[in-house]
């Protein structure tokens, strides 16, 4: 896959709760989300995780 900036990675924020990621280092966010059907979805914010 060529990475042309518009891959976005959902995460959902009952995993989030489960892996007791403090809610304070999520940022707000302007990115606009449609689904497949054109609809437009809110976006919670961004969050930099680590994965090991």
């Amino acid at each position: 896959m060529i990475d042309n900036g518009s891959a976005l990675n959902v995460f959902p924020v009952s995993t989030l709760k489960q892996m007791n990621v403090d809610f304070n280092r999520i940022r707000p966010s302007k990115t606009a989300v449609r689904a497949f059907d054109g609809s437009r979805r809110e976006v919670n914010g961004e969050i930099d995780l680590v994965i090991e």
